[in-house]
């Protein structure tokens, strides 16, 4: 007589019966008002307005990235804030003699 083990997916049933359970049940979901106003806007005097009006905003990468953080910059901390410098790192590794040649080494 052939040995007939347990479906393979016996274990994760278990698992699945497991969480739902009474114990593991979620209480209904709270909603909280915002503590600001969520309709606010800035007016049209507000840092960068005009600037940002004339920005393509319907592309991610059509936005002048510095000029765009700037405006979001100052709207947060101040119109008179200056904007830290922009960290940038990259990793590269030097593959030497790729090509077969040596001008690499110095």
């Amino acid at each position: 007589m052939a040995h007939v083990s347990e479906p393979r997916h016996s274990q994760s049933a278990v698992l699945a019966r497991s969480a739902d359970s009474d114990r593991n049940r979620q209480k209904p979901f709270v909603h909280l008002a915002p503590s600001i106003s969520i309709d606010e806007k800035n007016d049209a005097l507000a840092y960068g307005a005009e600037a940002s009006l004339k920005m393509n905003l319907a592309d991610a990468d059509a936005a002048p990235e510095r000029e765009l953080n700037e405006i979001l910059w100052r709207s947060i901390k101040g119109s008179q804030a200056v904007m830290p410098p922009a960290v940038r790192s990259a990793f590269v590794r030097r593959i030497s003699g790729a090509d077969g040649d040596d001008d690499d080494r110095r």
